[in-house]
């Protein structure tokens, strides 16, 4: 029998159905029975095409879910920081808040350095002459 010439009546059903579900093992053989660049013969290269598409679009589609998970997790790191910086900012306006209200009504005493270094000068500056016209 010669397949070349279509001897083989198996290799007549050139259905798009009938050839996607052949194994490659299957395709490779059902191919290899026909002329490069014959009707059969391209439906079967049409066919390996459909397979490697559908291949890279299930790779790409792992990559998409692996990435959209990772995205996920990095939106609930993001939006629990948020939330603790939240926190913070409101307890740190909190007791700002009541030390300034504690600051109003018990306002400390206090002179800056250099006005106090200035009086003590002057202290000790009228003591000899309060001393000395004594």
């Amino acid at each position: 029998m010669d397949i070349e010439h279509g001897g083989e009546a198996a290799l007549h059903d050139t259905s798009a159905m009938h050839l996607s579900v052949k194994t490659d093992a299957e395709l490779a053989q059902w191919q290899s029975g026909w002329k490069t660049h014959t009707a059969d013969w391209i439906l079967a290269d049409r066919e390996w095409q459909r397979r490697v598409n559908l291949r890279q679009l299930n790779q790409q589609y792992q990559f998409d879910m692996r990435l959209a998970a990772a995205t996920e997790r990095a939106n609930k790191f993001t939006m629990i920081c948020i939330v603790i910086a939240t926190l913070i900012g409101a307890l740190i306006g909190g007791a700002a808040t009541l030390f300034g209200s504690f600051l109003q009504n018990n306002p400390l005493q206090f002179q800056a350095p250099q006005q106090a270094s200035m009086q003590q000068s002057t202290h000790s500056a009228e003591s000899p002459r309060a001393a000395a016209s004594r």
